[in-house]
């Protein structure tokens, strides 16, 4: 079920992207480009790492019971930090382009792209807390499949109604911020009704256990940051470091290549909470089988599809518009980083559930900095396709070091290869 949601958000995510391209100017497309990786980065960055303490805490106190009723309170705590964390992220990119960091932002433009981040934030936390409590389909519909659904539909209609041949950025962020807003509100209802649950927000939680989900704050909020940086940070650094017009070209293969991770994040979805419950009773043989089944899984059609992208990349991208062939190279390397992606396994995940998160910190920490400079570096020297070329390279680095943690620590391996048996 949940890979069959992926598909079909991949497949709206694609068609999407192409009505955008096709509806907007490049340079439109760009600065919309722009305003959907800045949110996606930047809500993970507000949030504290509470979206992974979701998945960390909530399933083990369902499963072995919360005895004391502390489970309100932690996640209404986790729930005003990642909200609060991104309305601060969102006034402080407000305040950056009254400063004039952003030039060639129209105010109005500014204001909608940026609100995205504490709608992405609220949304998120939501359906984090929905991961926790099994609640797949409502974890993922609604931001994955409805949100563009229905604001691809309503920008149909805007251009049918005004006979434009290309619509304003700010008409398509505002419908976009809306329909975001609106799903959120929706999703937490049908939360409460199928659950039951309120978060609580007081502080009245077992100290020892509010401890314990303390402690992993800065671990989760470095690792957290890591795991969505190089998905989004590319774009940023096209439309920071070269252009809006030319993040708006290198978007459409970025788009392309991250439907290759639906194959990866849909197997994610569904073990983040099974190895947390795995590890509770420390159960390694069950842990071990968890990754090897998920990296199997998750590789072969990883690189079926990515051959079959590798050879028709001028093609696909051709769908955006006749300007678009031209990332043809960019996409190839993105695809790369796609199947080593996949082929090396969740090993990070695995760190993070099974109670090494201040390892997989240590990794993420030094990875943001590695793939940072490779993404400047990148720019300075090859334009669009170095940031491609960093990505790649700074996606080689990070799966190498968690996959080689993952190994000392648990004595497990993460990758395609790894054996059917647990090494003692």
């Amino acid at each position: 079920m949940t890979f069959a949601t992926k598909i079909l958000a991949a497949a709206i995510s694609y068609g999407f992207a192409i009505l955008l391209a096709r509806v907007m100017t490049p340079e439109g497309f760009g600065q919309v480009a722009f305003f959907l990786n800045a949110a996606a980065l930047l809500s993970v960055v507000g949030a504290c790492g509470q979206q992974i303490a979701m998945i960390r805490f909530v399933p083990p106190l369902l499963a072995w019971g919360d005895r004391d009723e502390t489970l309100p309170h932690m996640v209404g705590i986790a729930y005003c930090k990642a909200i609060f964390g991104a309305f601060a992220l969102f006034a402080a990119a407000l305040g950056l382009t009254a400063a004039g960091f952003f030039p060639r932002l129209d105010p109005a433009l500014a204001l909608m792209g940026f609100a995205l981040i504490p709608a992405m934030g609220w949304i998120d936390i939501q359906s984090h807390l929905a991961r926790g409590f099994q609640r797949l389909p409502l974890s993922m519909i609604p931001k994955e499949v409805l949100w563009r659904g229905l604001s691809g539909l309503l920008i149909i209609g805007a251009a049918l109604l005004t006979g434009q041949p290309r619509l304003p950025p700010v008409a398509v962020m505002a419908v976009l911020l809306a329909v975001l807003v609106l799903l959120a509100v929706a999703q937490g209802a049908v939360l409460l009704r199928q659950t039951g649950f309120v978060p609580g927000f007081t502080q009245g939680c077992n100290a020892v256990r509010m401890a314990d989900w303390r402690a992993t704050t800065i671990p989760f909020w470095i690792t957290s940051v890591s795991n969505v940086f190089l998905a989004n940070a590319d774009v940023i650094a096209v439309a920071l470091f070269i252009g809006t017009a030319e993040a708006g070209v290198y978007f459409a293969a970025n788009r392309l290549a991250q439907l290759l991770a639906f194959f990866v994040t849909s197997q994610n979805i569904v073990i983040g909470p099974q190895l947390a419950q795995a590890w509770a009773p420390g159960d390694t043989a069950t842990i071990a089988a968890i990754l090897r089944r998920t990296t199997r899984a998750t590789t072969l059609p990883t690189l079926a599809a990515g051959a079959a992208m590798l050879l028709a990349a001028p093609w696909l991208l051709s769908l955006f518009g006749p300007e678009f062939s031209t990332a043809a190279a960019q996409l190839q390397a993105l695809v790369l980083a796609a199947v080593i992606n996949a082929a090396t396994g969740p090993a990070d995940i695995a760190l993070n559930m099974c109670g090494h998160d201040r390892a997989a910190m240590r990794v993420s920490a030094i990875n943001l900095g590695v793939a940072a400079a490779a993404l400047g570096l990148g720019a300075a020297l090859g334009g669009a396709f170095g940031v491609a070329l960093g990505v790649l390279a700074a996606t080689l680095l990070r799966k190498a070091m968690y996959w080689a943690v993952l190994r000392r620590t648990l004595g497990l391996r993460s990758d395609v290869f790894a054996p059917a048996s647990v090494p003692s």
